[in-house]
């Protein structure tokens, strides 16, 4: 099975609270899983090149599927000498609910 198709099969039920206090319930997977698992493993933020398993290109989709969600994730500019780039925090906590690791759901069959 190839990593693409572990990562579209992943999946993983989340709990997070808002610094408001607004609870969230939801099921995540695939990219967003990913950047959920970093947002909440790294405080200080995660951006596309310092993003675990390599570059997230299209981390700012990710981050707005979760914005979608209602996570409240704050966007900061980080400055360096060709301009700047996005640095995503999570602001208020998340906790995943199934255990401390996302499952691996089993395939569906055709038919």
């Amino acid at each position: 099975m190839s990593q693409a198709t572990k990562r579209q099969l992943e999946r993983a039920f989340f709990k997070y609270t808002a610094p408001s206090g607004r609870v969230v319930s939801a099921m995540v997977k695939g990219r967003e899983l990913e950047t959920l698992k970093a947002l909440i493993a790294s405080p200080a933020g995660v951006d596309v090149l310092s993003f675990p398993g390599g570059p997230a290109y299209r981390l700012a989709a990710y981050v707005h599927r979760l914005r979608a969600l209602g996570l409240l994730i704050e966007t900061e500019a980080v400055p360096h000498r060709d301009g700047w780039h996005a640095r995503y925090v999570l602001q208020g906590s998340a906790e995943f609910l199934d255990g401390h690791n996302a499952r691996l759901a089993a395939p569906r069959k055709a038919g």
